[in-house]
């Protein structure tokens, strides 16, 4: 069997990169293990403007959000299924400091277009206790990474674009010519395989700093449905099937795939002073998010290896950055466009 790209890794950075790979008219095969536990099946896929307490613009976000509205609607329309959502974003403010930064938000000429003239809490002034004050984000989105993911699979498999197994790297030949795997012969090798790219295959040179963080989904004993997203101690993003997402946490240590009694026993004590309404957990996932020291993507060439490559670390922000980077990416290696030093994992070779 022949192909241009051999992906390793269907989470969103190898499925967004596959697809732009495509209408480039390039070849691909994925091998992927359906690694349920990954950061793209834990993470709620928000796409945040305006992020932080001191309220920054999110790097890039202008030219981001040109590529990835488009895209998602894209393959929205392909698949013929729903997981990309424009949701604005109500952000809890604490004290006087923080409605100061807030207010220089709204005289910032860059940022103000993502600030709601008129903010409100909507169905959140029934749900959460008072607050010091808050604002609301606009242009901003949500995507159901689990569900693209899971979509796009069956998309895969249709058209055997996948291969359903661990990548074993003991069976993997590379020459000047070409990629050979258990027979598969490619062009080049791409491994956009999240976190494991730091203690696995051939770029765990690059300063990868894996970041654990934990989730949970919920549902609330009332009847009331908001459509925003809530930013306060936590995120809580309503869900299209009635439940809700929640979560976060950095945990640097040896990060693991575990849930911690430690993290949910601080949920539920926070969710004390946020919600009136009574809930009930459905499930309580970890993944861990392939972050990087100055985080800023790791795309590019291997230093030793011209045919294998990386399309990784977007960290807490995948879907966000996975749209724009996969184009960008797919057009430096079909048409030879110069890669962003930005990006470039050559930053890090000397």
């Amino acid at each position: 069997m022949n192909t241009d790209y051999l992906i390793v890794g269907q989470g969103i950075a190898g499925t967004l990169l596959s697809y732009e790979l495509k209408k480039f008219g390039s070849r691909f095969l994925i091998i992927d293990n359906g690694h349920k536990t990954a950061a793209s099946s834990v993470a709620a896929g928000v796409i945040n403007p305006i992020t932080g307490r001191r309220y920054v613009k999110s790097w890039m976000i202008d030219d981001l959000l040109k590529i990835l509205v488009p895209m998602y609607q894209e393959l929205e329309q392909m698949l013929q299924s729903q997981f990309f959502y424009k949701q604005n974003i109500i952000r809890v403010i604490y004290d006087e400091a923080g409605l100061a930064a807030w207010e220089k938000l709204l005289v910032n000429d860059s940022a103000e277009k993502y600030v709601s003239s008129s903010p409100s809490l909507g169905l959140y002034e029934h749900m959460i206790y008072p607050v010091y004050g808050f604002g609301e984000l606009q242009h901003s989105y949500r995507v159901d990474l689990p569900k693209l993911i899971s979509v796009y699979k069956e998309y895969l498999k249709k058209n055997d674009w996948l291969i359903s197994e661990n990548f074993d790297i003991d069976q993997l030949e590379i020459s000047e010519e070409r990629i050979v795997y258990k027979g598969i012969k490619a062009k080049s090798l791409i491994f956009a395989n999240g976190y494991k790219a730091a203690t696995e295959g051939l770029f765990t040179h690059l300063p990868f700093q894996p970041a654990k963080g934990e989730a949970l989904t919920f549902t609330l004993d009332n009847q009331l449905r908001p459509e925003k997203m809530l930013r306060h101690k936590h995120f809580i993003v309503p869900l299209a099937d009635q439940s809700y997402w929640s979560g976060g946490g950095y945990f640097w240590s040896n990060p693991d795939e575990t849930p911690t009694s430690e993290f949910l026993d601080n949920w539920k004590l926070d969710m004390e002073s946020i919600l009136k309404t009574p809930y009930q957990i459905i499930e309580h996932k970890a993944g861990v998010r392939p972050s990087v020291k100055g985080r800023r993507p790791l795309i590019g060439q291997h230093p030793k290896f011209k045919n294998v490559y990386l399309f990784n670390g977007l960290g807490t922000k995948g879907a966000s950055l996975a749209p724009y980077w996969s184009r960008h990416f797919a057009d430096h290696l079909t048409n030879n466009h110069k890669l962003s030093e930005d990006v470039d994992v050559k930053r890090f070779v000397k």
